[in-house]
């Protein structure tokens, strides 16, 4: 390892760069807590707007209910179950793989 070399500056007025130090470290603490301060005001402004639009889709849910007929009807069509079926694709690119070759000998028979 080299050796690190010591270099001492000579600072007239240590005090006054020290004040000086101290208050701008004193401003930067103030501006981080007036931003904190903005950061909370600001979450609060956007709760609030959440909590009025929640209790405004709460209302409209309510008098949606209201509007419905009840789930009790027995008026109500039934609705088909839908069937799952699987379908294998192994004919289909068989039976594509048939045709491209019936295509490709017609244009061989073309040129």
């Amino acid at each position: 390892m080299a050796e690190e070399e010591e270099y001492f500056v000579n600072i007239r007025e240590p005090s006054e760069l020290r004040r000086n130090l101290l208050e701008t470290s004193r401003q930067v603490v103030l501006s981080l807590q007036k931003y904190e301060h903005f950061k909370v005001s600001k979450r609060k402004e956007e709760l609030d707007i959440l909590k009025k639009t929640l209790r405004e889709i709460n209302e409209l849910m309510s008098r949606l209910k209201k509007e419905l007929p009840s789930s009790k009807s027995k008026n109500l069509p039934k609705i088909p179950e839908k069937r799952i079926v699987s379908v294998s694709k192994k004919p289909e690119i068989a039976s594509l793989e048939k045709d491209l070759a019936e295509i490709e000998k017609k244009l061989s028979g073309i040129r």
